[in-house]
């Protein structure tokens, strides 16, 4: 089965979970006020494919939301946030930790 279209498969997604609004779009993932920088590529995966499994371990792990937050916050007094197995947030950059593409270090 042939990939879908690009102009499909980067949609603007959006879903609200109590308080918190996530928005995903093509540049970027917004996480309530808070814009976090995707990078363009990663380990053999576009930015936007990047974000969007980023979205949905979201929206698996909703109760993270708050510390997430709380992370990205002035008052957060974390550098790093490992709050979803896999996935870093770090100063508003999220990083896709390897072994979620099933990399493992040698």
């Amino acid at each position: 089965m042939a990939p879908a279209p690009l102009r499909n498969r980067r949609r603007i997604r959006q879903e609200t979970i109590g308080q918190h609004t996530i928005t995903l779009i093509a540049e970027y993932l917004q996480f309530n006020n808070h814009k976090l920088s995707i990078p363009d590529r990663l380990n053999g995966v576009d930015g936007y494919g990047v974000a969007s499994r980023f979205f949905d371990a979201l929206l698996t792990h909703t109760d993270k939301l708050d510390d997430l937050e709380l992370a990205l916050s002035p008052q957060g007094s974390q550098s790093a946030w490992f709050g979803i197995p896999g996935w870093k947030v770090h100063l508003g950059e999220v990083i896709l930790q390897p072994e979620v593409l099933g990399i493992r270090n040698a």
